[in-house]
Formats: C-alpha cells, structure tokens, sequence
C-alpha cells in the first residue's frame, strides 16, 4: 500500500500496517516498516484557451519533455562535476 503527501502538507507522516497473516507480529523499537520516496513536484501555469490550436500535438509535447529530462540530466552532472 502506499500513500501520497500533497506538497503543501507541513504535518506528521503516518504509516498504517495491517498483519494479513494468522500469527502475530511484533514490531520493535528501530525495526524499519517503512520507506518514503520523495519526488519533485512541479506547479504548472495554466491557461484556459477557447480552442485549441493546430500547431501544437503529441509529437510537439514529447520534444518539449525530452528537452526537459536532458537539461536536468545536465543539470545532475554539472552538480556533480562541481563538487569534484
């Protein structure tokens, strides 16, 4: 099971276990039951438009997508090289 935090959530992070088995399990002290995965999140602007136009299309948002992994692919391995 997994969850998602909306990004504005500035509270505690809770992890709900159920035991699916017939036998007990005890949890202790440092045992890890969890794992927490952070992605960015992105805001976009929107804009609402009467019709859409002609020019823009699939093929068009996927160049746009994969300029945006390379540039910060790039990004990654300035970050990289600086610190060396």
């Amino acid at each position: 099971m997994g969850g998602v935090y909306d990004a504005g959530y500035r509270g505690e992070y809770n992890v709900n276990l159920i035991n699916l088995g017939q036998e007990g399990y005890h949890i202790s002290k440092g045992d890890k039951i969890a794992q927490l995965v952070i992605f960015p999140v992105e805001i976009a602007k929107l804009e609402e438009v009467m019709e859409l136009s002609d020019q823009v299309g699939a093929k068009d948002v996927l160049a746009v997508r994969e300029n945006n992994f390379m540039m910060q692919e790039k990004s990654k391995l300035d970050k990289r090289n600086a610190k060396n």
